[in-house]
Order: C-alpha cells, then sequence, then structure tokens
C-alpha cells in the first residue's frame, strides 16, 4: 500500500475517532475529482479510493468486534450525541447558522477578493486566469465539511473550523494571479510580505 494512502487512513479515522461522522469529511475529495469532471484522474486513482475506504471500515470492523468498550462508546454516541443532536432535542437552532458563519468568517477574504476583480476591472487590469480547477476542488471539499451539518438543527459557530483552510485555498487560488502581478510589475513589495509574516506570528501568540 502506498504510504501516502495509508497516511490518508490513519488521518480520516483519527478525525471520525475524534468527531465522528464529520470527520469523515475529506472523503469527499474523491467525489469532488469525479463530480468536477476529471473522471480519467478518478479512475486513476480509483484504487486508492477502495483501499482508503476498505481501511477505514476495516478498522472499524475488527475495532468493534473485537472491543466491548469500544463498542459500547460507539452506541452511547449515537443515541447521547447523534440522535438528539438530528431530531433536534439536543441546543436546537437555526438550521441557517453555518450559512451565516461561512459568510462572517470568511469576510475578509470575500473584502481581498472583491477588492481585487474591482481593481482589474477599474484599471483595466490583465492578470493571468485562475486555476479553475484547484479553486472548484478547494471550494467543493469546504462546503462538503459544512453544508452537510444543515442536516442537523444543533448547529455551532466552530463547526466550520475544519473547512476553514481550504476556504483559504480556495480564495488563495482567486488572487494568486494578482498577486503574481503585484510581485512582478509594481516594484519591491518586501515591506508586504514582512508585514504578513508579522500578522501570521501575531495570530499565534494571540490564539
Amino acid at each position: 500500500m502506498n504510504i501516502n494512502i495509508l497516511y490518508f487512513i490513519v488521518l480520516i479515522i483519527a478525525a471520525s475517532l475524534t468527531k465522528v461522522p464529520v470527520g469523515l469529511y475529506p472523503l469527499a475529495a474523491f467525489a469532488s475529482i469525479f463530480i468536477l469532471g476529471k473522471k480519467e484522474q478518478f479512475y486513476k486513482t480509483s484504487l486508492a479510493v477502495i483501499l482508503t475506504i476498505l481501511g477505514i471500515i476495516s478498522f472499524y470492523t475488527v475495532l468493534i468486534l473485537t472491543n466491548q468498550p469500544a463498542q459500547e462508546f460507539l452506541y452511547r454516541y449515537i443515541e447521547l450525541q447523534i440522535s438528539p443532536s438530528l431530531s433536534g432535542q439536543s441546543a436546537a437552532t437555526s438550521r441557517f447558522l453555518i450559512l451565516q458563519k461561512i459568510v462572517e468568517e470568511n469576510l475578509i477574504l470575500l473584502a481581498l477578493i472583491l477588492t481585487s476583480f474591482f481593481v482589474q476591472k477599474w484599471k483595466k487590469i490583465i492578470v493571468p486566469q485562475f486555476n479553475s480547477v484547484a479553486f472548484n476542488t478547494f471550494i467543493f471539499i469546504a462546503l462538503s465539511a459544512t453544508l452537510p451539518m444543515m442536516i442537523s438543527p444543533k448547529q455551532l459557530g466552530f463547526y466550520i473550523v475544519p473547512a476553514l483552510p481550504f476556504f483559504g485555498l480556495a480564495a488563495a487560488v482567486l488572487l494568486l494571479p494578482a498577486a503574481e502581478y503585484l510581485r512582478r510589475y509594481q516594484g519591491d513589495w518586501r515591506w508586504l510580505w514582512r508585514a504578513i509574516n508579522v500578522g501570521i506570528i501575531a495570530c499565534i501568540i494571540l490564539n
């Protein structure tokens, strides 16, 4: 088995053990390849898909069949956490709260994207086309980690945290052509990268 596939399986199992079943959302990466029109690439990776799914199913099957505490925990988790959440008995909120949080947490990214597009149109700047395949893939995975949770009446703001890196990557794909244009034609931007590095360090300290 390819070490990358094994690594992927281990990470998904760890995520699903932490937050079943939300931790399974990275499997949407395979679906995104198929749905977004890269069927040839999907067929090439079909073995990876099969091995990943079989690996996860096998792990949980062996765990439940051989470990009584694990079996009891799974039943209790479904009874005390999943069932009340889906039925609205546990901390029910608006089903659209997740959409509100997606917009709120990505306001800065949205502002940067809109500003970039506006300046390009206003100044009639021609920049290279962004990578639509990469954008569609990242945004598909981000939405697969958030929108399915609308099925549950129980929603909290931090539920979208696993999807934020993918929203960030999707925004980066859109902004990359403009950033490359600035780097090549607008002089020395070392001060900007230094400011960004300072901002990253500040965010880490504040967190």
